[in-house]
């Protein structure tokens, strides 16, 4: 898949968490911002070059979706599902072999009423979470705060792991981080 970008300039987000003001091609657009908490919580963000995507869903009320944002000189990645689509475009080759039989797999598949997985192997029975980190220190805490859905997420694999599924959780660090250390207090 071939990603055509567009350079813009961050202005400011907007009091609705998903959205975002940038200008692009000399004029301010509203773009959808695809990131699930504020992004001053993790950049000091002022008119940093974002690379934009743009949107075909007709519906839609936004014409461009920010994918990346620049932070010292790099592109740091907000459109987080991108990971997923990664790992999912990548299933079948060796990398992953390990995983077993991988023939047929699900996106956002609904292992239980209450829980979509983000992969699922039907042959293996294999749940597949993709969880993503973002950090600018030595050593970053995943999770970095408390997270009543991903609490909720390891309760329904924790479930599903004692009726004979398995599981992987893939944690996909998008910037330079020395340690990751597993935050237990914020986790459970």
């Amino acid at each position: 898949m071939s990603l055509k970008l567009y350079k813009g300039i961050f202005i400011n987000e907007l009091p609705n968490r998903f959205l975002c003001n940038v200008i692009i091609y000399g004029k301010t657009e509203k773009c959808y911002l695809p990131f699930n908490t504020k992004l001053n919580k993790y950049f000091i963000l002022n008119k940093n070059e974002v690379l934009l995507k743009n949107i075909k869903k007709k519906k839609s009320k936004t014409r461009y979706s920010i994918f990346a944002i620049k932070i010292n000189n790099h592109y740091v990645l907000v459109n987080l599902s991108y990971a997923n689509f990664l790992l999912y475009s990548n299933l079948m080759s060796k990398t992953f072999s390990f995983l077993g039989e991988r023939s047929i797999f699900k996106k956002e598949y609904y292992i239980l009423p209450n829980y979509k997985t983000d992969i699922f192997i039907p042959e293996t029975k294999t749940i597949i979470e993709v969880k993503t980190v973002i950090g600018f220190t030595e050593t970053v805490l995943f999770p970095i705060e408390y997270s009543e859905r991903f609490y909720n997420q390891l309760q329904s694999i924790f479930s599903m792991l004692k009726r004979g599924y398995r599981a992987c959780i893939f944690i996909c660090i998008l910037t330079s981080v020395a340690t990751l250390d597993f935050n237990t207090v914020a986790s459970i």
